[in-house]
């Protein structure tokens, strides 16, 4: 293999020479220069100059705005000397050799490069897309010096199967940042927001390569690596196999990688390698409502990137988007500046330090209220918060657990609620569960274990709940669930049952996600949640990222 290796990477260097490309430096002073590759040959890519869904000017807005000049290349060509960056998106055809020529000398010169592929194989405006990227002689030379290999592998969400894969639309999920402590998706990872892709492959990370140190960005720990392109069908037969997960010939759910990055130590060249390439188009991953991106945390992400490829000092990268709610829940009172910390508590009225509430705050979103409790010492364990909740009801939680219960005692854990306990506790809870009111007529902490136990200490007057204009950038009610898209454009209702006699809950406007969690019996209706809303939608209203029919069956209420 290493020979192998060897003399493609000596074919590539003659092919190069023979164009008569000069040698040069991709770093100069000045504006630095972003080329984007497009058109449809010699691979066929996304086009920064096309402003539909399907294009990536906003990916080039994103360079323009930390400072580039933006320019597209047909690739039939040597890349100009002075490009820091180039980007290829999208590719749908396997990379030639003259051009893998071209784009390898601008790596050899210390240029950097941003390549968002696709699966192996997808269904994509009516036609199966093969891109054959394994089949070129770019993904060796990648492998080998940049010590990233890209897997010819589907990332198959639970409950997808080969008719819901058929349209690109329903191939939507969840990623997160792999590691702590990356620069670029540092934010991501503190504050437990996603980057939103649509169909990934997957990729392996060598860390210390020859010559090369590499890091992985964004990962999955739901999906498994379907390598069967039988899943697919063709635009006039169906698939020939169905999508399942094949022991020893799949790859099993784990932690899989779909972006990475690396440097090439002898040569400086840095390049970003993403599994997905529609978490970079405009009317996907950064598609906006209005002027407000729908998913932060790919801006975010697009945006440190293109930072670390133009190799601008990580002070002047872009700050948070603005407009949402940042707010780490890891026990540290630091975001809580300027939120209204107020004194409830001047003695010391109960036996252990940290266990006497000092100082309590609340405020809301438009999606969650967040609760900061404050003690004498730091929280000992084991500790517990408690809610009065509207209508007699209970919430409690745990640092493992939360859920509420009902008058009648019923106990309902709540999985998108969370505490966090540090030198504080940060408590984050749905408004489905707490409503919209502007006041906790109950705060206390506990100490002893058990459903019975008593609070230890509580406030002695309500707590007003302060509502903010900012906007929860993440719904954690959509982690590792299926989920479903409003698709209609004048919205649907959620009602309070299956079926058009049920009570209308609330209307949600189009393009809202929610997590399906059943279906009714005939498999009309979708039973459907999100931080602010429970209820029935109709399931033909809908883009599932699965195949709604393996919901389970869920009794109608009442």
């Amino acid at each position: 293999m290493r020979i192998l290796q060897w003399t493609m990477a000596g074919m590539v260097l003659v092919a190069l020479l023979a164009t008569g490309a000069g040698v040069g430096q991709a770093q100069t002073g000045g504006r630095p220069l972003v080329v984007i590759v497009e058109g449809r040959r010699p691979l066929n890519t996304a086009a920064m100059t096309n402003v539909g869904p399907a294009g990536i000017s906003q990916l080039a807005d994103v360079f323009r705005g930390l400072g580039a000049r933006v320019q597209f290349v047909r690739l039939d060509a040597p890349l100009p000397a002075e490009a820091r960056v180039v980007v290829i998106a999208r590719p749908l055809r396997s990379m030639p050799l003259l051009q893998t020529a071209y784009l390898w000398w601008h790596l050899e010169r210390g240029g950097n490069l941003l390549l968002a592929l696709d699966p192996e194989e997808f269904f994509l405006d009516g036609s199966n897309v093969r891109p054959r990227f394994n089949r070129g002689g770019l993904a060796p030379l990648i492998r080998q010096d940049f010590g990233i290999t890209v897997s010819d592998t589907f990332l198959a969400e639970p409950l997808a199967s080969a008719d819901s894969i058929e349209a690109l639309e329903s191939t939507y999920a969840l990623t997160f940042a792999e590691l702590e402590g990356e620069p670029i998706t540092a934010p991501l990872a503190r504050y437990g927001v996603p980057v939103w892709v649509w169909g990934a492959r997957s990729m392996v990370v060598d860390p210390l390569g020859m010559g090369s140190e590499a890091a992985p960005l964004l990962a999955t720990s739901t999906a498994f690596g379907e390598t069967d392109p039988g899943v697919f069908r063709t635009s006039s037969v169906s698939a020939a196999a169905a999508l399942e997960f094949n022991a020893g010939l799949d790859v099993p759910v784990s932690l899989l990688t779909v972006g990475a990055r690396a440097l090439s130590t002898p040569s400086g060249a840095r390049i970003v390698i993403l599994g997905d390439s529609e978490l970079l188009q405009n009317g996907y991953g950064l598609v906006r409502d209005g002027a407000v991106p729908r998913h932060p945390g790919n801006l975010l992400f697009v945006q440190r990137a293109a930072a670390w490829l133009l190799n601008l000092p990580e002070e002047s990268w872009p700050g948070l988007p603005a407009g949402w709610t940042w707010l780490a829940l890891d026990g540290d009172p630091a975001d809580w500046e300027g939120r209204g910390l107020r004194l409830v508590s001047d003695g010391e009225d109960v036996v252990g330090a940290g266990h006497d509430l000092t100082e309590v705050a609340a405020f809301a979103d438009d999606r969650y209220l967040y609760v900061l409790l404050r003690t004498r010492d730091a929280p000992s364990a084991p500790v517990w918060v408690e809610l009065a909740l509207p209508g007699g009801r209970t919430l409690r939680a745990g640092p493992d657990d939360v859920a509420v219960t009902e008058v009648d005692g019923t106990r309902t854990p709540i999985s998108d609620a969370a505490l966090a306990v540090g030198a504080a506790l940060e408590l984050r809870v749905p408004l489905r569960v707490v409503g919209s009111a502007r006041a906790l007529a109950g705060v206390c902490l506990g100490a002893e274990p058990g459903a019975d136990a008593r609070p230890v200490d509580c406030l002695e007057t309500p707590l007003a709940v302060r509502v903010v204009s900012t906007r929860a950038p993440f719904d954690y009610a959509l982690r590792e669930a299926t989920l479903v898209s409003v698709r209609s454009a004048n919205g649907l209702n959620l009602r309070a049952g299956p079926g058009l006699s049920a009570t209308i809950l609330t209307r949600l406007d189009s393009g809202v996600t929610l997590a399906a969690w059943g279906q009714s019996a005939d498999g009309d209706w979708v039973w459907v949640q999100d931080a602010r809303h429970a209820g029935w939608v109709a399931a033909y209203l809908v883009t599932p990222n699965a195949d709604l029919s393996r919901l389970p069956v869920l009794p109608s209420p009442g």
